[in-house]
């Protein structure tokens, strides 16, 4: 059993650092290439929008895409298939419903005048985004809680940034690109990757004849797990998103063009992290189920070994050479937001070593113990953005990122140690 095991997350993690590595390559350079064609100011306009309505997709949600893949990975292993498809169906209808009703209240407030004038257009027509991406989570969270994880990631790490590469280079070559047509673009691409997704979900389940399958429900359990898994993503994508999202209400669109591109660049060094958080989910899963918590403290720190490694051989480069990478990659406007991007890779290296602790608490049912954390961080983050944005901009904003990241990452990985010690003295 134990070599079935690894030669699965030796074969999973192998394909999916490849998806990792193009992901790594093609998402980065669909952002430069926007960048660059955009200007500071204009691409600030397009990170605003695609910041907010990332944070509405995510409270539309309610935490169901992770229930799916919680719950469903463990109906899968159980060949409980009626409560699969009840569970798929419980969570598309509120998905749906959630995401009609967040559209409905922002052109209510577009059309009273109540959203700023620089973004309002731009935010209107990304509203379709909100379903897409909520939609494309359930579709992502199917396939990986069938073990088909690598097909799960192909979507939106490979597809989505060749399309953006090509549109974008289509639209300049023939005319004048700006964050209103750039978000358009966006909007198509995203419905053309949930189509494809979603031919994926259907070739995958076919065999499963879910169609023939009468629906059983456990609305009770799910909405018990939802809730708080609901107040966990809230809060991640919150965190994630807060910088550029008080950087557009206390600053300008520049500073949050500069910031979002260094932004960017520091996400290169979560490379690893990325690929094992998904790959390791339905380890994870069949580990806690079966009590091999002997087993999960090692992939625990097999795992935050490798992330460290690649954090600091992938971060490093940028952190002492950042000007030259900076004006090679988007030009040298952008050259001022060289310290930012050192504070930024700082906190990148710890949010990688111990940032699969958040995604082991979800999986073994603590995901009110990562909310906990998780609150933490973000609540420290808000708080040092409001304080530290207004005087010393992109800089305090990145300040405030990376010690919340570092703050809310070592106490999960604190927490879930003492977590895992306590059910191997049970057991």
């Amino acid at each position: 059993m134990k070599k079935f095991i690894k030669r699965r997350i030796s074969k999973n993690l192998f394909i999916s650092f490849i998806i990792q590595g193009f992901y790594t390559i093609l998402s980065p350079l669909s952002m430069i290439l926007l960048a660059r064609v955009l200007g500071p100011d204009e691409f600030g306009v397009f990170a605003f929008t695609i910041s907010i309505v990332t944070i509405l997709s995510i409270i539309s949600e309610l935490g169901l895409p992770t229930v799916i893949t919680r719950f469903g990975t463990i109906y899968f292993m159980k060949n409980k298939m009626e409560l699969y498809k009840g569970l798929l169906k419980f969570s598309n209808s509120r998905i749906l419903f959630g995401s009609f009703l967040l559209v409905s209240i922002v052109l209510i407030l577009y059309f009273f005048d109540l959203i700023n004038e620089e973004y309002g257009l731009t935010l209107v027509v990304g509203l379709p985004l909100i379903f897409l991406f909520a939609l494309s989570r359930v579709r992502s969270s199917i396939l990986t809680s069938i073990n088909k994880v690598n097909l799960a990631q192909l979507p939106e790490m490979i597809v989505r940034p060749i399309l953006l590469i090509f549109f974008v280079l289509l639209i300049y070559y023939y005319g004048k690109i700006s964050a209103f047509n750039s978000v358009l673009i966006y909007v198509f691409i995203n419905a053309v990757v949930y189509l494809f997704g979603q031919s994926l979900v259907d070739r995958n389940t076919r065999k499963f004849k879910l169609k023939r399958i009468i629906s059983a429900f456990e609305k009770n359990k799910w909405t018990q797990v939802a809730f708080p898994l609901f107040l966990l993503g809230g809060i991640q994508i919150l965190g994630a998103q807060s910088d550029v999202f008080l950087l557009g209400l206390l600053s300008d669109s520049n500073d949050i063009g500069v910031f979002k591109s260094m932004y960017q660049i520091s996400l290169l060094v979560i490379f690893s992290l990325s690929a094992i958080n998904a790959i390791c989910t339905p380890l994870i899963v069949e580990n806690f189920e079966k009590n091999r918590y002997k087993e999960l403290k090692k992939l625990l720190v097999n795992f935050c070994g490798i992330n460290f490694i690649l954090a600091i051989l992938i971060g490093f480069p940028f952190f002492f050479f950042g000007e030259f990478f900076i004006e090679l990659i988007y030009g040298e406007e952008y050259i001022i937001g060289y310290k930012c991007l050192q504070i930024l890779i700082i906190g990148r290296i710890i949010n990688t070593t111990f940032g699969v602790s958040n995604q082991f608490l979800k999986m073994i049912g603590e995901e009110k113990q990562a909310t906990k954390g998780i609150l933490l961080g973000v609540i420290l983050a808000i708080l040092l953005n409001v304080i530290l944005i207004p005087t010393y901009g992109i800089i305090g904003a990145a300040i405030a990122s990376s010690i919340a990241l570092i703050t809310w990452n070592v106490y999960l990985f604190l927490l879930l140690r003492k977590k895992l010690n306590h059910y191997n003295k049970i057991v």
